[in-house]
């Protein structure tokens, strides 16, 4: 692939991405609405959210620590984009970051297409995929988690599209998938699947390297959380398992989300809800993830690549965060948690489609 082909998908990702920034002059729902608030208040200098969610962490007053549920990327980007241009108004600003990743999605597509492929065809068409990003598009330019997963997950495939048994290789897959942890709390499935994806190619005497890339972005915030909350992960701890229903996610007080309490809804109920959810999280794979058309294409190039390290690990990848979304957290999962932990996964599903 050459720059000037890459330049080019960057610069009408930038121009799609900003056409389609255009029509949301607000963040317009709540995720974007969350990350947005958090965002300023970090660029003002002000601490802690001034407002609830959710009582899910015990909280006793506003303002009361931030990210007891969500995690903190966004934010900081929305953050670094309202430090970055002060004189815009302040959402526009925050979601400036989130532009010039949505339209870098594009190019990266296409370099992991060409390095799975090696045909500059199919790179190129993977990334137009990624700039035509159907369900995807109103919600990469938002302050949102989608943009940042698709680059962070474009060039964890990227990394496994070369393999390496190098420590700077495993290093680097513990980079992004503790950047992945620093976007959504499943990111620790993520450093599983670099720990299986070492093992495949021989290289589980790495695994100190991907533990110790993971800690670099990771453990600061776990240690933030050690001091704020007691707790290096989210102080909400268990409870979101315990949910009989969507709703109970703003139960109060949330103490009443034990087992006890989920064992009481009858397992007629629990296994009712855990189908539903994998009913919901197989149409978004079908018409999200796949785009209905391209759905087909991408599992056939699956097939057809699946002696790749990349592949292997986008299949992985996919399987865990689909029992995950279905099966332990299946109302969060089927409410949008499996389309979000999904987009890390769409440049891959991009790059396959052509071969």
């Amino acid at each position: 692939m050459n720059r000037t082909a890459l330049l080019s998908l960057f610069l009408l990702g930038a121009l799609v991405y900003a056409g389609v920034a255009a029509f949301q002059p607000a963040p317009g729902y709540m995720d974007a609405d969350y990350y947005t608030a958090n965002g300023l208040r970090i660029a003002s200098g002000k601490a802690g959210e001034p407002f609830l969610w959710h009582y899910l962490d015990d909280p006793v007053g506003i303002p009361h620590p931030a990210f007891s549920y969500w995690m903190p990327l966004p934010a900081w980007l929305a953050a670094l984009g309202a430090r970055l241009v002060p004189c815009w108004r302040g959402a526009a600003a925050a979601r400036l970051p989130f532009l010039l990743m949505s339209a870098a999605v594009s190019p990266l597509t296409a370099l992991l297409g060409y390095a799975l492929t090696r045909r500059r065809a199919d790179a190129l068409l993977a990334g137009a995929l990624a700039l035509l990003s159907g369900f995807y598009l109103p919600f990469l330019p938002a302050a949102d988690a989608f943009a940042p997963l698709m680059l962070i997950g474009g060039l964890f495939f990227l990394r496994l599209a070369r393999p390496s048994r190098s420590p700077g290789a495993a290093f680097s897959l513990g980079v992004l998938a503790g950047l992945v942890f620093l976007s959504r709390a499943e990111g620790l499935l993520w450093l599983l699947i670099a720990a299986v994806a070492l093992w495949r190619v021989r290289a589980a005497g790495r695994l100190p390297w991907l533990l110790a890339g993971f800690l670099l972005p990771a453990l600061p915030w776990m240690l933030r959380n050690l001091t704020v909350f007691g707790t290096p992960f989210s102080p909400v701890g268990s409870r979101p398992l315990w949910l009989t229903a969507y709703d109970e996610l703003y139960r109060y007080p949330a103490a009443a989300l034990t087992p006890a309490h989920w064992l009481a809804s009858g397992w007629n109920a629990i296994g009712r809800a855990r189908l539903w959810a994998l009913g919901q999280n197989l149409q978004t794979a079908l018409a999200v993830q796949g785009g209905i058309f391209l759905a087909p294409l991408t599992v056939w190039g699956a097939w057809r690549l699946r002696r790749r390290p990349a592949v292997q690990s986008g299949a992985l990848a996919w399987a865990l965060l689909l029992a995950v979304m279905s099966l332990l957290f299946p109302f969060a999962g089927a409410r949008g948690g499996f389309f979000h932990a999904g987009a890390a996964l769409q440049p891959l599903a991009w790059a396959l489609a052509p071969a």
